[in-house]
């Protein structure tokens, strides 16, 4: 069933990630970097937060022992 065969593919993806040391990253709520991610679209900084720090992730980013595999794709706050 698509249940098993889904079970199936995340404890690969869980095997393999180990096995190469690949880390999801999720950069909300820190300064926005754009070595490790994109900016889709900014967001009116809102009282109690700071410009520049990213205000929501909508993709996270991947990364192989400390290189980048994919950024995170993220809404900054101006």
């Amino acid at each position: 069933t698509n249940t098993q065969k889904n079970c199936r593919f995340t404890s690969t993806n869980e095997i393999i990630f180990k096995l190469y040391e690949i880390e999801e990253f999720d950069p909300t709520n820190q300064v926005f970097d754009p070595n490790t991610s994109e900016g889709l679209v900014t967001i009116p900084t809102p009282p109690g937060y700071q410009k520049n720090n990213v205000a929501t992730t909508m993709m996270t980013g991947y990364k192989i022992k400390s290189r980048l595999l994919r950024s995170a794709k993220v809404g900054i706050f101006i």
